[in-house]
């Protein structure tokens, strides 16, 4: 969830993975649970720097159980912030 500027997503397979962009509400994973007329779907090369607003969560979507893993950075003028990093299964 936003503010940051996510890096880069790594996934262990190219197909079936889908990333989203949701309005922030609770700022948990509920907020990617219910598609609506607000999600929007990203066209995104994974790589080149993505900036998330304060008031946005990036959700990915998956058709079978895939590693991902990603790299993003605090969007803030406090640039002492380490990089973050997490990945799921």
């Amino acid at each position: 969830m936003g503010p940051a500027r996510l890096l880069h997503v790594a996934t262990d397979r190219k197909t079936g993975v889908t990333f989203f962009s949701v309005p922030r509400r609770a700022g948990t994973v509920a907020d990617c649970r219910v598609p609506n007329a607000e999600t929007a779907e990203l066209q995104w090369d994974r790589e080149s720097d993505l900036l998330v607003r304060k008031d946005e969560s990036i959700c990915v979507a998956t058709k079978r159980k895939v590693h991902v893993s990603w790299h993003a950075q605090p969007d803030t003028t406090d640039r002492a912030n380490a990089i973050e990093h997490a990945s799921l299964r």
